[in-house]
Order: C-alpha cells, then sequence, then structure tokens
C-alpha cells in the first residue's frame, strides 16, 4: 500500500513487518509498539561501593526486558543494545547511596567501557540517604553496552540501597 504526498489514514490501523517513512510522520494520537527495545533492571540487594573508586553495579532483576537487552545471569552490570537495533535511546539510571556526610558521591553513565556522562553530589547529608539520578539521550549502535557505575568518598565503604525504585538503570529505544 503506498500513500499518496499528505494523504490523511483515520480510523485504527495495525501494521505487521517492517514500516519504513522516508519523510516525517506526525500524528494527533499516539504511535505503539509491543516490540520497541525497552528494558528496566534494578538489584535486589544493596551493594556495597568502596572508597575513592567507580563500581559497576549490578542488577539481578527486570521489571520488564521487552527484547533481551539485559541478562540476570551473566554481565548483569550491562544493558547490551540488541543486533539490528541501534538508534536513539534514552538511558535513565538512579542510586541511592545510605546517609553519611563524609567526602561526594558519583554516578556514570559508561558506554562500551568509557565514560559519558557524569551527576556528582558534594554535600551528602548525615542522616538522610543521597539519591542521584542520571539521564541521557545517546546515538547507539548494535552490541554496544551500556553500564552504570558509583563512586563515593567517605573513607570506607558504603552501601547502595536496593529496590525496584530505588535503584534502578533503564534503556528505551526512541528512534
Amino acid at each position: 500500500m503506498f500513500l499518496a504526498d499528505n494523504e490523511t489514514i483515520t480510523g485504527n490501523w495495525t501494521f505487521s513487518g517492517t514500516v519504513t517513512h522516508s519523510d516525517a510522520v506526525s500524528s494527533t494520537s499516539t504511535f505503539a509498539s509491543s516490540g520497541q527495545d525497552a528494558t528496566r533492571v534494578y538489584g535486589s540487594g544493596s551493594q556495597s561501593v568502596g572508597n575513592a573508586a567507580f563500581a559497576a553495579l549490578t542488577f539481578d532483576s527486570e521489571s520488564y526486558d521487552r527484547t533481551a537487552m539485559h541478562s540476570v545471569a551473566s554481565n548483569t552490570e550491562r544493558i547490551t543494545i540488541p543486533t539490528g537495533a541501534g538508534a536513539i535511546y534514552v538511558f535513565s539510571a538512579q542510586a541511592t547511596f545510605t546517609a553519611d556526610a563524609t567526602g561526594f558521591r558519583k554516578l556514570a553513565l559508561y558506554k562500551s567501557g568509557v565514560k559519558i556522562a557524569e551527576v556528582k553530589e558534594f554535600s551528602p547529608h548525615a542522616t538522610e540517604t543521597t539519591v542521584l539520578h542520571l539521564t541521557e539521550q545517546v546515538s547507539a549502535a548494535a552490541l554496544d553496552y551500556y553500564e552504570i557505575r558509583a563512586y563515593q568518598s567517605s573513607g570506607g565503604a558504603l552501601d547502595i540501597t536496593a529496590g525496584e525504585y530505588v535503584t534502578f538503570f533503564t534503556a528505551l529505544r526512541m528512534w
């Protein structure tokens, strides 16, 4: 089926297979795809981060993983872009450090081993947890892998608190 320039489609339509657009697509409604690359992972237990060194956070649980971007068995610190799924992705991560007023905290996003984004907190609180959140849009290629690494300088080990909505890592294919 081919559409003429500026042709309007109304009603509910379902497409199967590959749909290719050669120009911009506009909508007054929403687009949905059950196969959209997306994952949300979290750790079920707290993780200890040593003093003055970045540590990759591991994630042994998944809220969802639509296209096998994450494994709970191996390389649990990674989200990997599937073959044929290179695109623009939004990565989002949050880490919650236990309370400690000494030093500072960092959370960084790594792409295939290279740091590409970082957030910092220089004033942690003695009795309140420190929550760092990072969001980054990335042009990702197939088989690129992404990790979240945490850093703290309290003078000793410090825990990252576990929980699905407390410490997590997500990836969503945008386009």
